[in-house]
């Protein structure tokens, strides 16, 4: 260890054979003696962890790496690159690693509050920082004493959805999609969308990915690919005298079978089954059963 005074302060240096300078400057000398002394010890048990990464890498950057590695996993990467520019509106991502403290998270949390967001997308944003820095301490050699994202700052989430269709609300939408007079002008995807999305019970992003090749109408077969599913497990549904209560039922074969009129252009994202004009009745749909749910209550 060895301590200098320059320009009215005192810089303490430590140098190991091995191993990396570590550096300080203090305004008395009797903190820089202290400094020394404590990190020698940590450097003599091996528990000495160094910071100088942290301090000198912000949350902004930690963010923008985890979010190119996460682009090519997840299924739906405009969410992500959409959430990571929600949390780049707030201040705390231009704060240093080493400075991040939880209060600077819960004032993040009370602002995308106060801002209407949902408890759950409070959540996932709060999950998508703690998941950049844990991998900062862990693979970027970023180490900081304490996560600053504990689990107790998140908000609760809003209990499961166990919302289904009343009596005579299938009637409704039907009329709705048929173009009753006091509605809009009829849409012939929407009443396929819909009996497809009641009687395969398959969840959304799982109906707008299927395509042709993985549906077999004869054998009454329909495959789930791994990367479409919410588990990440490649699933088959069928529907056969020993199955008779799965996914592929008569009714769901009518709704792929039933004619439609011919698309103009080619969909870019789907397939015959579910194109998109389909995927757009279905998002129109679900906005209209959440608007008569909330008028019924």
């Amino acid at each position: 260890m060895y301590i200098r005074k320059r320009k009215g302060r005192y810089s303490v240096s430590i140098r190991r054979v091995g191993a990396k300078a570590i550096n300080k400057t203090f305004a008395k000398k009797s903190d820089a003696h202290k400094f020394g002394i404590d990190i020698e010890l940590q450097l003599q048990r091996k528990r000495y962890k160094d910071t100088s990464n942290a301090s000198k890498t912000t949350l902004k950057s930690v963010l923008e790496r985890h979010l190119t590695e996460r682009m090519s996993e997840v299924r739906e990467p405009k969410k992500e690159q959409s959430r990571f520019n929600t949390i780049c509106k707030s201040q705390v991502v231009d704060k240093y690693l080493i400075d991040l403290t939880p209060n600077d998270f819960a004032q993040f949390r009370d602002a995308r509050s106060i801002e209407g967001a949902a408890g759950a997308t409070i959540i996932r944003e709060l999950s998508f920082m703690s998941v950049a820095i844990r991998k900062a301490i862990k693979i970027y050699g970023c180490w900081i004493p304490e996560h600053p994202i504990p689990n107790a700052i998140k908000p609760k989430e809003a209990p499961p959805r166990n919302r289904r269709l009343n009596e005579g609300e299938h009637n409704l939408l039907k009329e709705y999609c048929q173009g009753a007079p006091k509605y809009k002008k009829p849409n012939p995807y929407w009443c396929d969308a819909i009996d497809f999305a009641i009687e395969s019970a398959l969840r959304l992003n799982e109906q707008l990915t299927l395509t042709w090749k993985n549906i077999s109408i004869e054998k009454k077969v329909m495959t789930i690919l791994a990367k479409h599913t919410k588990t990440g497990v490649q699933r088959v549904d069928s529907h056969t005298r020993e199955n008779p209560k799965s996914t592929l039922r008569e009714r769901v074969v009518k709704a792929m079978k039933r004619d439609r009129p011919p698309l103009k252009s080619v969909p870019v994202d789907m397939n015959d089954v579910m194109d998109e004009a389909v995927a757009k009745a279905v998002h129109q749909v679900i906005d209209q059963v959440r608007a008569m749910s909330m008028q019924n209550e």
